[in-house]
């Protein structure tokens, strides 16, 4: 007889679990990008008092004879349907429309990714409150960095053709999963102030080796910004070093660095033969400040156009150049641009208008994620979830099919340059599409968890609650009987 008192406190247990998930849901009925949880119950263990049987030639079958002992908690989901879209009037507040996940973490998450199997690394998000921090990293209003694939100088840009983003493109989307930064800010050109070269303040994107949209190892990024910083701090070694003895020569000199796997390997003088790597070529005046910089691509032996001193003759390589301005635009203190009127567009790239030249700049297009079961994802707190065990692999995709080869095919994530993978990468390192989701700018997502439907099922457990409550109360009666069949 207690078998039934049991089955009731485990029912009691379970709406009370059953409950805590309402209440939840109806805390977070106001939580933007919350996801909210549905409950489900299930039988819980069955005693077989009578087996049952097929029959006999003669006799009938019997259906089996089983008592259940209570209920228990059979799941507890997400619902990962996209919320509605609510207007805020920041512009880069955004609504993902669609499945899948923003990823984001800190500056230094991205340095273990080195293809699809590694993407578990990042945190995975729905909530698309973005900001530019003092650094210039797109950021969420919790810190963590936004990951995605940023915009770089394309080095087949035709200064002398009309710029057009499908044949003849300025800049064009990385394969490297990076943290989204704004572009940096050019120096003052000193070295011909009377006729500059560029303007003080123009967007310097990073650079690739070159535009071999077919290789996706030829889309390295090589940051002008750490080859000026290496320089600067070569020279304030050198000084420390020599004292009193330092002395830059009056017409300037030329620094070289060599770039060996994303690495920045510093030397002076001419290029190293049988280098099969970047160099880039950093000439400072008397001063001491960085005049210009160039980088030339990998080569077996010196390349034309650079002399026995190892400097980079005048127009010897016009590919590199930005826009045909005498080298790569320097960029001496590390400094980013300033963007005002900051959006996003349903692809997910990122752009806004330079203060200093009035230019529409593009600084990247956000990454979106998928796991195979996107309901599988593990809530880590926050607005945060992680893909660990029941998630699946994840793929990154960029909406709207930028990452495509003139023939229609996805770019790959390049990250770590692995060469082996190189014209047959790992079919997950593929750059998706992104299917129909789209990016609603100026908005949030708002809470997946609807009142009226909390409180039906609320209603609906308090009275399966109290219909537990009464059981025990009935099987506390009928053993008060049973003790007081002895008087």
């Amino acid at each position: 007889m207690t078998g039934a008192m049991y089955a009731a406190i485990s029912g009691l247990k379970t709406h009370m679990s059953n409950l805590n998930v309402i209440g939840n849901n109806i805390a977070n009925v106001n939580t933007q990008a919350y996801k909210a949880q549905r409950m489900t119950f299930q039988e819980s263990m069955y005693i077989t008092s009578k087996a049952g049987s097929d029959g006999t030639a003669s006799q009938g079958g019997n259906n089996p004879s089983q008592v259940g002992y209570g209920a228990s908690v059979g799941s507890i989901d997400l619902n990962m349907s996209p919320g509605t879209f609510s207007p805020t009037g920041y512009g880069l507040d955004c609504m993902l429309d669609g499945e899948g996940f923003f990823i984001v973490g800190d500056k230094e998450t991205g340095d273990v990714v080195q293809g699809a199997a590694d993407l578990s690394a990042f945190e995975l998000t729905r909530m698309g409150d973005f900001r530019v921090d003092p650094n210039g990293y797109v950021c969420d209003r919790r810190g963590k960095c936004v990951y995605g694939y940023a915009m770089v100088q394309n080095p087949a840009y035709n200064p002398n053709l009309a710029e057009d983003p499908d044949t003849n493109p300025k800049t064009i989307p990385s394969t490297t999963l990076v943290p989204l930064r704004l572009p940096l800010s050019a120096a003052k050109d000193v070295a011909n102030q009377a006729n500059p070269r560029w303007q003080e303040g123009t967007a310097v994107y990073n650079v690739l080796t070159r535009a071999d949209e077919h290789d996706n190892n030829s889309r390295r990024n090589f940051s002008v910004g750490d080859v000026t910083q290496a320089a600067k701090e070569y020279i304030a070694r050198l000084k420390s070093e020599q004292g009193a003895d330092f002395e830059v020569p009056e017409d300037g000199w030329t620094y070289s660095i060599e770039v060996v796997n994303g690495q920045n390997m510093s030397h002076e003088g001419e290029p190293v033969e049988g280098n099969t790597n970047e160099v880039a070529h950093v000439m400072f005046n008397a001063a001491g400040e960085v005049t210009s910089v160039t980088l030339l691509n990998g080569y077996g032996a010196r390349p034309a156009g650079v002399n026995d001193e190892g400097n980079v003759e005048d127009g010897a390589y016009p590919g590199i150049n930005y826009v045909d301005q005498g080298g790569i635009i320097p960029n001496a203190e590390n400094k980013c641009i300033s963007l005002k009127d900051m959006n996003i567009n349903k692809n997910g790239a990122i752009y806004g208008t330079n203060e200093a030249t009035g230019e529409t700049v593009y600084v990247g297009y956000v990454a979106v994620v998928n796991a195979a079961a996107n309901d599988g994802v593990t809530h880590i707190g926050g607005h945060y979830y992680k893909a660990q065990e029941g998630a699946g692999d994840l793929r990154v995709s960029i909406l709207g099919g930028v990452m495509k080869d003139s023939n229609g095919n996805p770019l790959y994530m390049n990250n770590k340059e692995y060469m082996a993978n190189m014209g047959n990468p790992p079919v997950n390192d593929a750059i998706l599409a992104g299917g129909r989701s789209e990016i609603v700018g100026g908005g949030l997502e708002a809470s997946t968890a609807d009142v009226a439907t909390e409180f039906a099922n609320m209603i609906l457990t308090q009275r399966g609650y109290q219909a537990n409550t009464r059981m025990v109360t009935v099987t506390d009666s009928m053993l008060e009987e049973l003790v007081n069949m002895k008087r």
